[in-house]
Parts: C-alpha cells; sequence; structure tokens
C-alpha cells in the first residue's frame, strides 16, 4: 500500500513522507506536491528509494 503523509510543523515547516514505494516512484509522486509548496530544503532518501522494482515484464511472440 502506498501512503504519502504531509506533516505541517507550528513553525510552519513542512514534511512530506513516503511509504511503500520502491525507487524513484516516491519522488514521482510527490514531485506535484512538492512543486505546490515550493522549494525543498532537505531530502532524505529511506531504504526503499534503493530497492530495485521486481516487476518483470515477458513478451512472447507466436
Amino acid at each position: 500500500m502506498h501512503e504519502i503523509k504531509v506533516t505541517i510543523a507550528l513553525d510552519g515547516t513542512i514534511k512530506v513522507a513516503t511509504k511503500g514505494f520502491v525507487g524513484a516512484a516516491c519522488q514521482d509522486a510527490t514531485k506535484v506536491i512538492e512543486k505546490a509548496l515550493g522549494a525543498v530544503a532537505l531530502e532524505k532518501l529511506t531504504e526503499e528509494f534503493y530497492e530495485k522494482n521486481d516487476t518483470h515484464v515477458h513478451i512472447t511472440n507466436g
């Protein structure tokens, strides 16, 4: 299950965290949110970012 959590602190700082995404899919999923919020001050990548997507496509002819 994919999750995107946006936390706004009392001082106005905003944290966007993802869960359940593999590889750069988390960055693709949050791109619109980050663009709407403005400049990113810090990006911390989780272990999930470095995992490989194990989806395989098999194409056969005939």
